[in-house]
């Protein structure tokens, strides 16, 4: 089964995709920065 952000993706289109890759490596940059700073203290 695809979710549903799949399938949002290939109904608008390239631009639509190429931003929500952009927004996944965004949170997982973020996720790392989080799991970093909880390491330290």
């Amino acid at each position: 089964m695809k979710k549903s952000g799949e399938i949002q993706k290939h109904t608008k289109g390239y631009t639509s995709a190429k931003y929500d890759s952009r927004s996944a490596e965004f949170k997982q940059e973020q996720k790392k920065a989080k799991e970093a700073a909880e390491n330290q203290s």
